[in-house]
């Protein structure tokens, strides 16, 4: 069991016409393993947020937190108000995260044979 660090870039946002869309934040956390959880980052401001996990997850479950004090934490749900818990993978899978906490991360949860990647694309909404 470890913290995995995670590693975030800003990048541009697009320009559509007159319409800008702002900045960017790419986060990853990579090759989190059994029973590891992701190091909190502090993403409130970028309200549209989506996950990808890929890599494999052998026998094991990885979820996406959040919390607005890193107290208090729940697991993030997508649109239709699921839980967002990916339990098998072999090939990448992404969700829209429904809430807006400001913190997140991911935890893995028991099993073994897992190397996972989870990788955040979070849009400041201007």
């Amino acid at each position: 069991m470890a913290e995995i660090a995670h590693v975030a870039v800003q990048r541009a946002g697009f320009q559509d016409g007159d319409k800008s869309y702002g900045l960017v934040l790419d986060i990853l956390w990579e090759t989190m393993t059994d029973d590891d959880t992701g190091q909190w980052i502090e993403a409130g401001a970028f309200a549209d947020k989506t996950v990808v996990f890929s890599g494999t997850i052998g026998a094991g479950t990885v979820i996406i937190q959040g919390s607005n004090d890193q107290t208090n934490v729940f697991t993030c749900t997508d649109q239709t108000g699921t839980a967002i818990s990916q339990a098998s993978l072999t090939t990448p899978v992404g969700a829209l995260i429904a809430e807006n906490p400001r913190w997140i991360r991911p935890v893995t949860a028991s099993g073994s044979s897992n190397d996972i990647d989870v990788r955040i694309y979070a849009r400041l909404v201007m």
